[in-house]
C-alpha cells in the first residue's frame, strides 16, 4: 500500500513536470487518424477553442499546435491563444498515462487532428439602433447599440454634418454645441483594439426645440394720460430669454388686449373712473410663455407723478393754488450715508400745471417741525404753519418765520385762510397760558396780530382736527374727545363758539378732515374703529346724520375730504384688507364720491395701484399707501397726495399739457 501511494504521488508529479518541461520535441501525430475526437469549437482572431474526448486513466494531455507542443491541460478542453488573425492551425491533443513499470508517465494515445483558420483582421460593423433625445435645452443626446460582431471595441468618432465633433469610449454622445430651430445630423464611426474603424453609421438627425420659457416680466407701472383719450400708459420690465424675447401679450382684468414686441403700451380703450387691472405674459420663438406678472390696477383718467422718495415721511399738508399749482410742505427725515446722520427738514414742493416742479428746503432745523400744514388762499399766497411758527410768500418769497406764542405746541392739526387772507389755526397745546391739559386751541393773525382760544373744556383731546371756513367766514372745527368718545362740530360765529356733539359712544382713531359746502353745511370723514368703518356725517339738514362709506374690511383709518363747485363730496381713504395681490400686510387708496345722496365707485374706485416700492413681511410683498391729502381746483380736478413706502407720490385726473 505505501509503495502504491508513492508511485501514484511519483507519477502526478511527473506530469506536473512532463506538461511544462517533459518531451518537448515534436509528436508523431498530426494525422488525423487519431484514436479519439478532437473538435474545434471556435475561432476568433486571436485564439481557437478545442475539446475532445475523455481517455481512461489518463494523467492528462498534452496539446499540438501545428506539431508543436503548447503545454498541456488535465481538462477535456482548452482555448489556444498567441494566434494571428488569418492564421491556419491544426491542433491535435496525446494522452499523457502512467508507466506500469516504473510508474511514470508517457504519452499515450493521440486525437485525432482538426485544422482551421483564426478570423481575419476586418474592420468593426458601423454603429446603429440610433435613439436621439433633448434631456434639456441646450443639448441633444444620441445613444447607439455595439456592434454585433466579433470587434472589441476601443472607441467611438462622433460626426456632426460631417465634422468630427467628439471621440467617447462608450455608446453615447452629448451635444452641447448647438443651436435652436437648426437641424443636426449624427453619423459614428466605431474604432476597435487594432485601430481598424468601421465604416460610417448611417444619419441621424434631430432640431433642438427652445424648452425654457422667457422670465416674468416686471410688474407693470401703470399711468393714466387724464384728458387726452383717457388713455393708460403701461410700462414693465423686460423678459429674460436665452435665445431672446420675441414679444409680450398684454391682459386687462384677464383678456388679453394686445400682442407688441417690445415693453411699453397705450390702452385707449379705457371709460373714465373705472378701475382696470393689468397683467403681462412674455414668449419666445418657440412659443413658450412666461408666468404672469403680477396685477397693477388703475382707474382711468387718473395720472401718476413721483415727487421724492426715500424720505421718512412724518407729516404734511398739500393746497392748490387758484392757477392750479400744487404745493406740498412735509416733515420728513433722509439718511445721508457720508454723515451717518439722519437730517431732520422742512420740504416744499411746488408742481406747476406742465408737470414740472420744485423742491427746497423751508427749514432744516434744529427746532419744532412737528405739524406742517399749508393752505393758498384767494390771491394766489400760500400760508404755512409748522411748530409755533407761521410764513406766507405774498412776496413772492417765504417771509421770515413768525413765532405765534409761547405756548406750547404738541401739533399743528389744519389751516385755513378766509376771503380777506387772513389765517385760520387748531393746535393741540399740552402746557403753557392754558390751564387746561392737552387743549384744543385756535389760532388767527385776523386782528393783525396773533390772538388764541380754547374750544370746548376737553382736558384729554388727543386726536387730530380739522378746521374748515364757511359761508361770511364762520370758521368750523371737527374734533374728538378721546375721554368722553365723543365727536364734536365748534362754529365761531361773531367772536362765539358753539360745540355740539356729532356721534357718542364712538371709538374714533386716525385722521379727522371735514369741508363746508357753498350752502354752509359741514362735512365729516373719521374711522370707527370699533367697526374698523369709514364713517362721514352731514348737517345738510339742519341735524347731523351719519354714514357709512365703506363696511368691507379694515378701511378708512386715514381719509381726506373736499367738495367742489357743484357740491359734489369727494373722498379718499386706505383699504387695508381688500387687496389685488395674495397677502394681509398691503394697504391701497380707494376713491368715492357723493352726489344727490348716492355714494358711487366706493368698492371699486382704485387712484392706482401703487407699483414704486415695496418691502417684504413673511415672504409677502407688502405695499403700504397712505393718503396725505385731497383738493379739488378751480376748474374741477381732483389732485391727490399720499405716501407710498418713504415715497411721495401726486395723482391727478387733470389732462396732461
Amino acid at each position: 500500500m505505501v509503495k502504491d501511494s508513492m508511485n501514484k504521488t511519483l507519477s502526478l508529479l511527473c506530469l506536473s513536470f512532463f506538461l511544462t518541461a517533459c518531451g518537448s520535441g515534436s509528436g508523431s501525430g498530426g494525422s488525423d487518424s487519431g484514436s479519439f475526437r478532437l473538435d474545434i469549437t471556435g475561432v476568433e482572431k486571436y485564439a481557437v477553442h478545442v475539446s475532445w474526448s475523455a481517455q481512461k486513466e489518463e494523467q492528462g494531455y498534452a496539446i499540438y499546435v501545428n506539431n508543436n507542443r503548447q503545454g498541456g491541460t488535465e481538462l477535456t478542453h482548452t482555448t489556444v491563444g498567441g494566434l494571428k488573425p488569418g492564421q491556419r492551425v491544426c491542433i491535435y491533443v496525446r494522452a499523457i498515462e502512467p508507466d506500469p513499470i516504473i510508474g511514470f508517465v508517457g504519452l499515450g494515445s493521440q486525437s485525432k487532428t482538426d485544422c482551421t483558420t483564426t478570423l481575419e483582421n476586418r474592420p468593426p460593423l458601423p454603429p446603429s439602433g440610433f435613439i436621439v433625445t433633448q434631456p434639456e435645452e441646450g443639448s441633444i443626446l444620441v445613444n447607439w447599440d455595439v456592434p454585433d460582431d466579433d470587434s472589441w471595441i476601443y472607441s467611438y468618432l462622433v460626426y456632426r454634418d460631417d465634422i468630427l465633433v467628439g471621440t467617447v469610449y462608450s455608446p453615447q454622445y452629448t451635444d452641447t454645441d448647438t443651436v435652436v430651430g437648426i437641424r443636426n445630423c449624427y453619423q459614428v464611426q466605431a474604432v476597435d483594439n487594432d485601430g481598424a474603424s468601421s465604416p460610417r453609421s448611417a444619419s441621424t438627425c434631430e432640431t433642438e426645440i427652445d424648452t425654457t420659457p422667457p422670465t416674468v416680466p416686471g410688474l407693470p407701472d401703470v399711468n393714466a394720460q387724464a384728458g387726452n383719450g383717457h388713455q393708460v400708459e403701461l410700462a414693465w420690465t423686460e423678459s429674460v430669454d436665452r435665445f431672446g424675447t420675441t414679444g409680450y401679450r398684454v391682459f386687462r382684468d384677464q383678456i388679453q388686449i394686445a400682442d407688441i414686441a417690445s415693453p411699453g403700451y397705450f390702452d385707449d380703450q379705457t371709460i373714465v373712473n373705472t378701475e382696470y387691472c393689468y397683467t403681462i405674459v412674455a414668449y419666445d420663438a418657440a412659443g413658450n410663455e412666461s408666468v404672469s406678472s403680477e396685477s397693477t390696477c388703475i382707474l382711468a383718467g387718473w395720472r401718476r407723478l413721483l415727487v421724492e422718495e426715500g424720505l421718512g415721511y412724518s407729516g404734511g399738508e398739500m393746497a392748490v393754488d387758484i392757477h392750479g399749482r400744487v404745493h406740498f410742505a412735509f416733515d420728513s427725515t433722509r439718511y445721508i450715508p457720508e454723515d451717518l446722520y439722519y437730517d431732520n427738514k422742512l420740504r416744499y414742493v411746488v408742481l406747476h400745471v406742465d408737470d414740472s416742479w420744485n423742491a427746497s428746503v423751508i427749514s432744516d432745523g434744529p427746532g419744532n417741525l412737528a405739524g406742517p400744514a399749508i393752505t393758498s388762499d384767494a390771491f394766489g399766497v400760500q400760508h404755512l404753519v409748522y411748530g409755533p411758527s407761521y410764513q406766507n410768500d405774498e412776496s413772492g418769497a417765504w417771509s421770515s418765520p413768525v413765532s405765534m406764542s409761547s405756548v406750547d405746541f404738541t401739533g399743528i392739526h389744519d389751516v385755513v385762510v378766509d376771503d380777506q387772507g387772513f389765517a385760520h389755526i387748531i393746535y393741540r397745546s399740552a402746557y403753557g397760558s392754558f390751564d387746561n391739559m392737552s387743549s384744543l386751541v385756535y389760532a388767527s393773525n385776523r386782528s393783525g396780530q396773533w390772538e388764541f382760544e380754547v374750544i370746548g373744556q376737553d382736558t384729554n383731546f388727543t386726536m387730530e382736527a380739522a378746521i374748515a371756513i364757511g359761508i361770511n367766514d364762520r370758521v368750523h372745527v371737527a374734533y374728538y374727545n378721546d375721554e368722553s368718545k365723543v365727536l364734536h362740530h365748534a362754529m365761531r360765529d361773531s367772536g362765539t363758539w358753539t360745540v355740539e356733539p356729532i356721534l357718542e359712544n364712538v371709538d374714533l382713531v386716525g385722521r379727522i378732515d371735514a369741508a363746508v359746502d357753498s350752502n354752509g353745511s359741514m362735512h365729516v370723514v373719521s374711522y370707527d374703529a370699533t367697526d374698523s368703518n369709514l364713517l362721514y356725517a352731514v348737517n345738510d339738514t339742519g341735524s347731523w346724520s351719519v354714514e357709512t362709506i365703506h363696511d368691507s374690511g379694515d378701511v378708512g383709518y386715514e381719509s381726506a375730504i373736499a367738495i367742489d363747485s357743484n357740491g359734489v363730496v369727494h373722498v379718499l381713504y386706505s383699504d387695508n384688507t381688500n387687496l389685488h395681490v395674495e397677502g394681509n400686510y398691503d394697504s391701497m387708496l380707494r376713491y368715492a364720491t357723493r352726489q344727490n345722496n348716492t355714494w358711487t365707485n366706493q368698492i371699486r374706485g382704485t387712484i392706482t395701484w401703487p407699483s414704486i416700492s415695496y418691502s417684504i413681511r413673511d415672504g409677502v410683498r407688502q405695499y403700504k399707501t397712505s393718503p396725505i391729502g385731497l383738493q379739488v381746483d378751480a376748474v374741477g380736478y381732483i389732485h391727490i397726495m399720499y405716501e407710498n413706502n418713504n415715497h411721495l407720490v401726486y395723482s391727478t385726473n387733470r389732462p396732461k399739457l
